[in-house]
């Protein structure tokens, strides 16, 4: 069932949504308390879909690096808030990033009933507006 709450986020993400330069596929994670974090990520680019995979100190590191790789460049992440915008155990999760890349902040935000998936939209989102706005990829 689709809640007010619901329809409020997705309609502020499309608002506030960039011409995106990379746009967000797949995401598969592994992780638990006797494995260290990996993450693997798919995304477009001019059509064409490519993957890469990373480690990190936890799921939300691992997707963050992956991205950066992919992309070629290294954010810093200055701010990161992960929220429920709904009720219940099918709560639509919604992060929001904030990264400097050059000494300019670029903000995303991604939702998900996946909290992962949330962060991931949510950091390439960061990532777009850099682009966006004149930044080169990879």
């Amino acid at each position: 069932e689709v809640t007010g709450d619901d329809l409020k986020s997705i309609i502020e993400i499309e608002v506030n949504k960039v011409e995106e330069t990379f746009v967000f596929k797949e995401l598969q994670m592994m992780s638990g308390t006797s494995v260290q974090p990996m993450a693997s990520v798919a995304l477009t680019r001019n059509g064409e879909t490519f993957k890469d995979a990373a480690n990190g100190n936890g799921p939300v590191d691992a997707i963050f690096k992956c991205i950066d790789r992919m992309v070629g460049h290294s954010a810093t992440l200055v701010y990161y808030d992960l929220k429920s915008v709904t009720e219940g155990t099918d709560a639509l999760g919604e992060a929001t990033c904030r990264i400097n890349l050059g000494g300019v902040i670029y903000t995303g935000v991604g939702s998900s009933p996946d909290v992962l998936e949330a962060s991931a939209r949510a950091y390439l989102s960061a990532y777009n507006r850099y682009f966006a706005n004149g930044g080169k990829g990879k």
